[in-house]
């Protein structure tokens, strides 16, 4: 007999089972890998819309969101062709600085910095082919979608919590199930 979370929970086995599952749930939460790929993915998808929108010339203003200590730790960034003069791209990303720090901290963080000296004017609407910019549009958009994302993610777990409550629960009771 199924309830309404789910089929109902019977035996030592699936009390094992579902007490496993919930460490190692906590344990992954609590560890920041899970964390740490999530914001990786997210920072990933941010940088390259912003290389997108990003005004091209010579390469050398969107090399500078592609450092390689950006492109080493962010596989999503490894291959991506931002156009132009080769030259100009490998200056760019000279130019550029990325660090993160997720794990193990109690402040964690990811920045990153393009240090072509003309970024800021291209922020600001100096080129026709981005009048809006690229960096704010994009971060805007982006901090949406995570916030967004983490309102629904809360909602789930919220949801799932207390499924996991009740489920708990109707083991201590010897696996009985409200009928």
């Amino acid at each position: 007999m199924a309830s309404s979370i789910g089929p109902m929970v019977t035996g030592s086995v699936e009390a094992k089972q579902m007490t496993a599952f919930l460490e190692d749930a906590q344990k992954r939460i609590t560890d920041g890998k899970e964390l740490e790929s999530f914001f990786k993915k997210w920072w990933t998808k941010l940088i390259l819309d912003i290389v997108k929108d990003n005004p091209l010339d010579t390469g050398k203003s969107r090399g500078g969101w592609l450092p390689r200590s950006a492109v080493s730790r962010l596989k999503g960034l490894a291959g991506v062709r931002v156009g132009g003069k080769r030259s100009e791209v490998s200056a760019g990303r000279k130019l550029g600085r990325f660090k993160m720090r997720i794990r193990r901290t109690k402040k964690p963080f990811m920045e990153q910095w393009n240090g072509v000296p003309y970024v800021p004017l291209l922020e600001l609407g100096s080129s026709r082919q981005a009048p809006a910019g690229m960096i704010r549009k994009n971060i805007r958009k982006h901090v949406k979608k995570l916030v967004l994302g983490s309102v629904k993610a809360t909602e789930k777990t919220l949801q799932l919590s207390n499924s996991w409550a009740r489920a708990r629960h109707r083991l201590k009771q010897g696996g009985k199930s409200r009928g």
